[in-house]
Formats: structure tokens, sequence, C-alpha cells
């Protein structure tokens, strides 16, 4: 395992996330690491169909295009529905399905061998919450097996900062689909977002992340342009969070990010301050940066979050989507029940079916999840 060429690979996989253009790269060196001819990365979104991503390595040309014709094949169905229903990071092989025999003989595999010469395909499952499909596609080359213990041992390693990348590009995606432009558009994203060089001082901060800082209620910008937070502690933990991703961008450390609560002084809800890793040769920032970005969700701001996109994602149904709005809004159990003129039972087993559905223990959670999965943009204007 060479350590040193595994977080180049990171580094380089964030480099994506302003720059999509550079997906190709990336997974030409994600594929590298573990020994496979091609990479195929693919995002299916339910609410926002317009930010599909379909990425490939550059050794699979057009193949990506070709192969969504043979995607009907009733054995490359089955392949697709067992591969869905697999938990985030597990790696499926075909050879977990069929064997070799059965294999060269599927419609799909002799495709793959007479165009790309490739025999072997293992796929996996990024996202962890399920709010959205984002997969990856590693094949073989038909001269050797499938993909070894050690380059999945690789792969899990990389997994992390791929779900990370695509996570962070879809709002800026959106963006970019919706105003054909991202940094000079930040403002009409309605949670925070602090861009910060590698000694921590932000370069560029939205309207949003204005608004926080200039309230003071928990957190600001100190006179070096650095995060500061009320709490001395939650300070230095905030500084180590972003010391490490910073580390990451540099291709010197492994961590893709961790999300924080800062307590205010108002004492109302705790501010949600997630940060990444973040890279860029100068073309989106006018900077060559190795530094983080922040995102920044303020839970009082019950204005700008919505559950439809959880709905969606989830299979809510009306019922739920009610309750999870009002929960949402910060509403008591007692108060929805009131509201809905139904009984207190009845409510607390439709919360219970709202997060174990979205995989969230309160509405904090609940919350984050929700901007995650419909980011709030200004459409005014």
């Amino acid at each position: 395992m060479n350590l040193e060429k595994i977080l180049e690979t990171t580094g380089a996989i964030y480099e994506t996330a302003l720059q999509p253009t550079k997906w190709q790269d990336a997974l030409d060196q994600v594929a590298d690491n573990v020994g496979a001819d091609t990479a195929l990365l693919g995002l299916m979104d339910p609410n926002f169909p317009e930010v599909q991503l379909l990425a490939a390595s550059s050794q699979y040309m057009n193949g990506a295009v070709d192969y969504s014709q043979l995607l009907a094949d009733p054995q490359e169905q089955q392949l697709i529905q067992l591969f869905s229903s697999q938990p985030p990071r597990k790696v499926l092989r075909d050879t977990d399905i069929w064997d070799r025999r059965e294999l060269e003989a599927m419609p799909v595999t002799q495709w793959i061998m007479e165009n790309l010469g490739q025999l072997h395909r293992c796929g996996v499952l990024l996202c962890e919450h399920r709010a959205w499909v984002d997969s990856m596609v590693i094949s073989y080359s038909k001269d050797r097996g499938g993909m070894t213990a050690a380059e999945e041992q690789i792969l899990q390693m990389l997994l992390p900062h791929l779900a990370r990348t695509v996570e962070i590009q879809r709002p800026l995606n959106i963006l970019r689909h919706r105003y054909n432009a991202v940094m000079s558009v930040l403002d009409r994203l309605q949670i925070g977002v602090a861009i910060l060089f590698d000694n921590g001082s932000a370069m560029l901060i939205n309207r949003e992340a204005e608004r926080v800082f200039s309230d003071r209620d928990g957190l600001y910008l100190d006179a070096k342009r650095r995060i500061m937070a009320q709490q001395l502690d939650q300070t230095k933990q905030l500084h180590i969070i972003i010391d490490n991703v910073v580390a990451t961008a540099n291709a010197q450390g492994d961590t893709d990010g961790e999300l924080i609560a800062i307590a205010r002084r108002s004492h109302s809800l705790p501010y949600l301050v997630e940060v990444a890793p973040l890279r860029d040769d100068g073309q989106e920032t006018g900077e060559m940066l190795r530094g983080a970005m922040v995102f920044i969700v303020d839970p009082e701001r019950t204005d700008v979050v919505s559950v439809k996109g959880l709905a969606v994602a989830f299979g809510l149904s009306d019922a739920e989507q009610e309750v999870c709005h009002r929960l949402a809004m910060g509403r008591t159990n007692e108060e929805i029940a009131d509201m809905r003129g139904v009984a207190l039972e009845t409510v607390k087993s439709q919360v219970k079916a709202v997060l174990n559905k979205t995989r969230t223990r309160n509405r904090t959670e609940l919350v984050h999840l929700a901007v995650k999965v419909l980011p709030p943009i200004d459409v005014s204007g």
C-alpha cells in the first residue's frame, strides 16, 4: 500500500468540488490505486435530476454512454437491483452473484470484454444516508481476476472522500446549473458558507455566514478573519477540525471533515458547522487554494428549511410529511397533536417513523439533513 499515493489521490478528489471537469483525472487516480482499468462515478438525485453526474476515468472513453444502452438486459437489471440493496460502502463483486462461465455468457459482459477489454466489475454505494444515490463501479482487465481484499482496503480509504466531495458539489452544481456561476452567486445559498485559506482565515464568506458572524451569537470572525466560537473549548475543537481538513487538502491527511454543534449565547438551538477539505488551482477562486469549506446551518431559520426533499427521497406519507414539517419547525409532539387534532400516541408513532426513515435521531439532525437534501436557494431577483 502506497500511502503517499493514496493521499495525493484524496487531494485530487477534493479539487473536483469546484471543478467537475477534473473528475476524469481523479477517477484515473482512483482506478490506478486499486489496480483497476476504469472507474465510473454516478449520482442520481430525485430532487435535482438536472445535476445528475456521470463521470468516468479516461480509459472508459465513450463507454459510459454506450453502456447505458445495455441497462435493460435482465441480468444487468438483476445486478443493479442487488447492488442498490447493499449497505453503503459495502463492495459487491460480480463474482458474488455469478461464476466466471456465467459471467462470460452474459451480453453485457461480452460487450464490456469486446469494447473495453474488461471482465470483472464491482460496485459500491457512497452516500450513507441514502437521500440520493451516488455510486461507483470499478472494472478490471479480462486478463486478471476481480478486486482483491488489499485493493478493497485501499478503496475503503477513498470512499468517504468521494462521498464527501459529491455532497459538497451538489449545492454548488445547483448554482452552476441555474446561474452558470458559483463563487459570484454564493449569496443565493441561504446557509452560511465560508471558504478558508490553509491558515484558517476566511477568503470568502457569503451573506448568511456574514449575518451569523455579525450576530456574535456563538460564532464570529477575529481580526485575522479566523472563525471563532464564543466558548474557548469549542474554538479549539473547531480549529483542530479545520487544521485536519486542510492537511487532507494538502495531501497530508485523511479526514473527510466533521460536524460540530456550536452553542449560542441566546440559548437558541446550536449552529451546525460542517467543515470539509477544499482545493482549487485558481480557476474558481482565483487562488491556489489548499484549504477548507465551512457550511453553517442555523436551525432557528425555519423560513429556509423545507422537508419536501426528505419526503421525496425517503418516501414519506402525507401524514409523515406534515409531522416532519412541524417537527422541523420546532414544534413539540404535544403541539403537533393539538394542531392536527390527533392523539399524542399517534404523533409519537409518526415522529418515530420519520426519524427511522430518514436515519436521524432528533430535530437537529432532521433539519441538517433537510438542508443537505434540499439546499435553500434564494430565487428572487
